[in-house]
């Protein structure tokens, strides 16, 4: 009985866990980040993937002809880079949320799929650990994926990456399951969340060699159903979800991965060097991990990790421990391969962070023991103890995290001095133009009537000018760019990224001291500057 209202107290506490981060994402976070550059081209193909469906739920027979195929699942262009290839999921998810309304207003409905996802993750790795460490350690997972500045930004944008984290984190955890109690429902189940995370970004496949190599080694008795799953259940759930691969499937699947197999270089700042050919050293996507992550969660993650392997037959946390560590380490080292592509920070592997949360909450959790044990705390004061060193780790990250906000991107921890110190070692502070939003306020406050305001890079006028529809900027303000509107222009607007300007944004660094600042943390993540007449 004791057991069974234990475990009704943690649904409970999961639920509440869930239902509190939802809010408060939503209300803080998602109805303050300004748009960024991919999230209105997801909103359209999401906006294209659904309705599709919504032809073939009213029985639409052309929805399935070739021609209907390609309005709802094509990818238009005629080279990749103007073509959307990624997998549909994370689109069609937050595309159906954001048909619904929300009370935290016109942003925050857009990315209520996005917040939902990352309230997820938050509860399921509080059901996770507290099955295998108890409650103090899940708790402190679930306050360690929270307080990620990066984990935030990313967990609460119309994008893939949040999506892609929270399925990962159940895909992982069911294989840990098949581990404990190895059987083939479970192993189906595996492939099942496998394809769902592979299904919001490829990059969901990573977590594959992690279980393969930690079974193989652990748990033999596992591989079996593990393979079943990841060979038979994921790649079916993944076609089907797919509908683009339902015609010409083997044409369009090799395009796929054509694309994501040699991805386009991007410009990135690191040091204060810009790299694109070749990207930036192996070492680019470990130092900004370490870097972008509050001190304390990286310390506790470590006592976390420092466990020797278990001799004992039965699954334990030790074998979790070194499940998580290979997870962590096959969604990061690709990103660090010497010609992988590397840019917009961790975002790119942002489950990365939250088996970082998870490896933080066991740390916490032996911390506490630790400390229970020498003080020879009873019951009440050991939970005061608990909440004493909770608050200890994760409160400076919560501040840290709301000193930059709302540009959660421009984060970085004490060791690279913070957001003002890494902008003067010349790390990127601003990469996704959610800065834009912040500088429009300064426009519609002080720029002259019917100004023509030059915007860098071009790509982002689409984007920008969808601020105008939520009355974020003036009507009467025309956006422009290129080397012909320099010459006419009065306000140019650059987000702080210099490895995306182009020659005038210099120019004007070197000339002009900017009208406008805009600061996160004390590092500046955007300009506005005068013409250079």
């Amino acid at each position: 009985m004791r057991g069974n209202a234990a475990r009704r107290t943690d649904l409970l506490l999961a639920v509440g866990l869930f239902l509190g981060v939802l809010l408060v994402n939503q209300w803080l976070f998602a109805s303050a980040f300004g748009l960024t550059y991919d999230e209105p081209v997801y909103q359209a193909v999401g906006a294209r993937h659904v309705g599709w469906l919504g032809r073939v739920l009213h029985g639409d027979t052309e929805a399935f002809s070739r021609a209907g195929f390609e309005a709802g699942w094509g990818n238009y262009g005629s080279r990749p880079t103007e073509a959307d290839w990624h997998p549909p999921i994370a689109k069609v998810w937050e595309e159906l949320w954001r048909r619904l309304p929300s009370p935290f207003g016109p942003f925050a409905q857009c990315r209520l799929g996005a917040s939902l996802l990352f309230a997820l993750t938050a509860a399921a790795l509080f059901l996770w650990l507290r099955s295998l460490a108890g409650r103090t350690a899940a708790l402190a997972a679930a306050l360690a994926w929270v307080t990620l500045p990066n984990a935030v930004a990313h967990g609460n944008l119309a994008a893939l990456d949040g999506p892609v984290t929270a399925l990962s984190v159940l895909a992982l955890w069911q294989a840990q399951r098949v581990m404990t109690r190895p059987t083939w429902r479970g192993g189906a189940w595996f492939g099942l969340w496998l394809a769902l995370s592979m299904g919001a970004k490829f990059n969901g496949v990573l977590t594959l060699p992690a279980v393969l190599i930690v079974a193989a080694g652990r748990r033999r008795e596992a591989l079996k159903p593990l393979i079943l799953g990841a060979c038979v259940v994921a790649p079916l759930v993944f076609f089907l979800t797919w509908p683009w691969l339902w015609y010409d499937g083997f044409t369009h699947l090799r395009q796929v991965i054509a694309f994501h197999g040699r991805h386009s270089y991007i410009a990135t700042q690191y040091f204060g060097r810009i790299y694109i050919d070749p990207p930036p050293p192996w070492h680019e996507p470990l130092v900004l991990l370490v870097l972008t992550s509050p001190l304390a969660t990286l310390l506790t993650a470590v006592l976390g990790a420092a466990r020797k392997p278990s001799r004992a037959p039965e699954w334990g946390v030790a074998d979790t421990v070194w499940l998580l560590l290979a997870a962590l380490v096959c969604h990061v080292l690709p990103f660090a391969l010497p010609h992988a592509a590397k840019y917009n920070g961790v975002r790119l592997f942002l489950p990365a962070l939250a088996i970082l949360a998870a490896l933080s909450g066991l740390g916490v959790g032996r911390l506490v023991a630790l400390v229970r044990a020498r003080l020879k705390l009873d019951a009440e004061h050991g939970r005061l103890a608990a909440v004493a060193l909770a608050a200890g780790i994760y409160l400076p990250a919560l501040v840290g995290l709301l000193e930059v906000y709302p540009y959660p991107m421009a984060y970085y921890n004490a060791l690279a001095g913070g957001a003002a110190g890494a902008e003067r070692r010349g790390l990127e502070v601003s990469y996704w133009g959610d800065s834009f939003r912040g500088l429009c306020g300064w426009l519609n406050a002080n720029a002259p009537r019917g100004a023509e305001v030059y915007l860098h890079p071009p790509g982002a006028i689409a984007m920008v000018q969808m601020y105008k529809g939520a009355g974020l900027l003036r009507d009467d303000l025309k956006l422009v760019s290129g080397e012909a509107a320099a010459h006419e222009a009065s306000l140019f607007v650059f987000q702080n990224r210099p490895s995306e300007w182009d020659a005038l944004g210099f120019e004007l660094r070197e000339l002009d001291a900017p009208l406008f600042e805009l600061r996160a943390g004390g590092a500046r993540v955007g300009f506005i500057w005068a013409g250079p007449h």
